[in-house]
């Protein structure tokens, strides 16, 4: 690294966490950042589809970079293929190159390595993941470079998946929001920030010293019904009725948050989605 001017990959750069990433490190960094999309045509991204290893290789010799962010993963429900590919397959091949080619992964994980009614879980909890997707995202979790397991609510402009994006297509309805399920995480805004943080001057490096696994969940413990109030209050949206589900709780918490200077971040739910608002002000203006 030279100069502090990473040269940065954001693999998955136009899905809901990728994007953030990239859009936000892009103003820090500029041209230093490089995205991928899987869309063909799009002069602003680098095509890439994981589909052979040739494909990811070829891409890691044509650049020299600092850090590959791996924001690319397959979805509980998708096809078992789709999952052990994108999930497993990929940050392994990516871990493998990185011996070669000598640069930083920060690999994004996931909570449900757990059980959902795992309760409070640190990073050296027992893990149990109990369904397909949580066996491949465990897998595939990285033995160099960082792996940030969390649970992420974000804007998706391009495929409108998530929890804050059925609010926002459904804001003149009543939604119901289940209060028995209990949830910690982060927004994408918020990930996008610790990501900076990481690749800033040697926290990376000061951090790997210590663990190579973190949690990553800055918002307090609260449920999906009190998300979706918060948010729609916040987008004058729809009206949420409390309601029952299966119960869950999946609590994450770190045994490194001065490590880490988690605080930094916030805690507040009405906080952090009042700034992902902001930052993606134009669009939210889309569904008014």
């Amino acid at each position: 690294m030279k100069n502090n001017h990473p040269q940065i990959l954001v693999l998955g750069a136009t899905g809901m966490l990728g994007r953030t990433v990239y859009k936000y490190l892009s103003k820090l960094y500029g041209k230093n950042i490089v995205g991928t999309s899987r869309k063909k045509n799009n002069d602003a991204f680098r095509y890439f589809n994981f589909k052979t290893s040739s494909d990811l290789t070829l891409m890691l010799q044509d650049q020299k970079f600092d850090f590959v962010i791996n924001c690319i993963g397959a979805l509980k429900g998708e096809p078992t293929k789709n999952l052990k590919l994108l999930n497993h397959a990929l940050p392994k091949k990516l871990e493998e190159i990185g011996k070669t080619n000598k640069f930083e992964i920060i690999h994004i994980s996931t909570d449900a390595v757990f059980p959902a009614n795992a309760g409070v879980v640190y990073e050296n909890s027992k893990r149990n993941p109990q369904d397909y997707y949580g066996k491949t995202k465990l897998e595939g979790e990285v033995k160099t470079g960082i792996n940030i397991r969390t649970s992420i609510l974000g804007l998706d402009p391009s495929e409108h998946k998530g929890l804050l994006e059925f609010v926002l297509k459904n804001r003149s309805k009543k939604i119901t929001g289940f209060a028995n399920q209990e949830w910690s995480g982060s927004t994408t805004l918020q990930l996008a920030q610790f990501i900076e943080w990481l690749i800033y001057e040697k926290n990376f490096g000061r951090l790997t010293k210590k663990t190579n696994t973190i949690h990553f969940a800055p918002l307090r413990p609260t449920t999906k019904y009190e998300i979706l109030k918060v948010f729609s209050k916040l987008i004058d949206g729809s009206t949420i009725i409390k309601g029952k589900g299966p119960i869950q709780t999946r609590i994450l918490k770190t045994n490194y948050i001065e490590e880490i200077n988690l605080k930094r971040y916030g805690s507040s739910l009405e906080d952090a989605f009042e700034e992902l608002i902001q930052f993606d002000l134009e669009y939210v203006k889309t569904y008014k």
